[in-house]
């Protein structure tokens, strides 16, 4: 019999080797949990194994995902820092950064001397730093872009966030 002239088996169609051959993990979660995944499987139209597959793989490329949205691994390597030495802080004093102004002081200048410490660290690596009129106009436009940045956030407005990003679509 030909390739087209095989009856059709009942029930639903045979999966390929790759998909159909994952390997499959037990575990135990709370029953809440549960109709949480059972819920959301129904809204997205998976099954629950399929929902519980597409979170997991969501949550494990978050790093990549945050990554991505903060411009690469060199500026995420920063802000991670940053948000490490502001969690110090606030354990420090027991305060939170927007809340106390002791700790917004102290947050606002150990982020000022990281940022100006990796600049200089950096600004030693790139060919053409040492030309004063390179680093005026440099200068110049960041604080340009600061005061832009500062209004933005005075306003509670995110900046930017009048600019349509294929991305975020």
């Amino acid at each position: 019999m030909t390739e087209a002239a095989k009856p059709r088996r009942p029930g639903r169609p045979v999966k390929e080797d790759a998909v159909r051959r994952r390997p499959s993990f037990t575990f135990r979660a709370p029953e809440q949990l549960r109709r949480l995944l059972e819920q959301a499987a129904t809204v997205s139209g998976r099954s629950v194994s399929e929902e519980i597959e597409h979170r997991l793989d969501r949550s494990l490329g978050h790093e990549d995902l945050l990554t991505y949205w903060l411009g690469g691994e060199h500026t995420s390597w920063v802000a991670r820092y940053i948000s490490i030495m502001i969690m110090l802080i606030e354990r420090e004093t027991g305060k939170k950064w927007p809340e106390d102004p002791h700790t917004c002081i102290m947050v606002a200048t150990a982020t000022t001397e990281v940022v100006n410490e990796i600049v200089k660290l950096q600004l030693r690596k790139l060919p053409g730093s040492d030309d004063p009129d390179f680093l005026r106009l440099a200068e110049q436009d960041g604080k340009g872009l600061g005061v832009a940045f500062a209004a933005s956030f005075r306003q509670r407005k995110p900046f930017g966030a009048d600019v349509d990003s294929d991305a975020a679509k």
